[in-house]
């Protein structure tokens, strides 16, 4: 029989979630040349890793080849079943609040309220535990999200920034619960916000009854009124819809988070 194909450098684990009630399957990307002696690695969270672990990993290999971004880990965590589960629990920990919304059916139920247990699990366990297994660097933990997973790195940002370095945040549904993140820009309380954004979204997503364009278009414009002097960001609208905008979304970003770095002298 063939040979299954297997991610170069990589290995998935599960790992029980006392914040959450659940299981995760976390799987992890260490970079060529991965070594736990001399430098430590900056770390990329990236959500829905049963879905995007295999474009992420190809993305940071590809990068890396090009002396673009250091050598980084990859972390994603997911769930073991596909984005297409009727009842798919990133609809319970990305999303902040509990609202009315359609599942992948077209179905009409109560979704979301589980992103502050969902951070939970990440400071308190995930992270933890990677820092322990891995030669990492605290310090220079980058996050990215898609869609649920975008507005669960938005509200990250404004509840408990300091969690990650920089953030890719990419077609973040902004739209959810009466564009309950919107909020988010009049609750934050603190002066300022010193962490560097990527912002994204399709060209495509300007639909109707939901504009995905307009919403982040209104949301960066809503950030920048706020004038955080340690903040930097990019908004950046990419050829595609929802998911075809992803590749490039990952490539601009990591670029852009990581732009001025340079490789050590040999």
């Amino acid at each position: 029989m063939p040979t299954p194909f297997t991610i170069r450098n990589s290995q998935v684990f599960e790992m029980e979630s006392a914040a959450v009630g659940d299981t995760f399957k976390i799987y992890v990307r260490l970079p060529e040349g991965y070594t736990t002696e001399g430098s430590r690695y900056p770390v990329l969270l990236a959500l829905d890793g049963d879905a995007a672990f295999g474009l992420m990993a190809d993305t940071l290999s590809l990068l890396e080849m090009e002396q673009r971004i250091p050598p980084t880990i990859l972390v994603s965590p997911g769930y073991g079943i596909s984005l297409l589960n009727e009842h798919h629990p990133r609809s319970r920990d990305y999303v902040p609040t509990e609202a009315e919304a359609p599942t992948p059916s077209g179905k009409m139920t109560r979704l979301g309220g589980g992103a502050a247990n969902f951070l939970r699990f990440l400071r308190e366990e995930l992270l933890p535990r990677i820092d322990a297994d891995f030669h990492t660097d605290p310090q220079r933990r980058t996050f990215a999200g898609i869609s649920f997973g975008g507005l669960f790195g938005t509200y990250t940002l404004f509840h408990q920034p300091d969690t990650f370095w920089r953030y890719i945040i990419a077609s973040p549904s902004l739209w959810w619960d009466n564009r309950h993140a919107f909020s988010y820009l009049e609750t934050y309380r603190a002066d300022d916000l010193p962490t560097r954004v990527f912002f994204t979204v399709g060209q495509e997503e300007a639909g109707e009854p939901i504009n995905m364009v307009a919403d982040l278009r209104d949301f960066v414009t809503g950030l920048q009124k706020r004038a955080f002097p340690g903040l930097q960001m990019k908004h950046v609208e990419l050829y595609g819809g929802h998911v075809s905008s992803q590749p490039g979304a990952m490539v601009q970003g990591l670029s852009y988070l990581f732009e001025g770095w340079q490789p050590p002298k040999p």
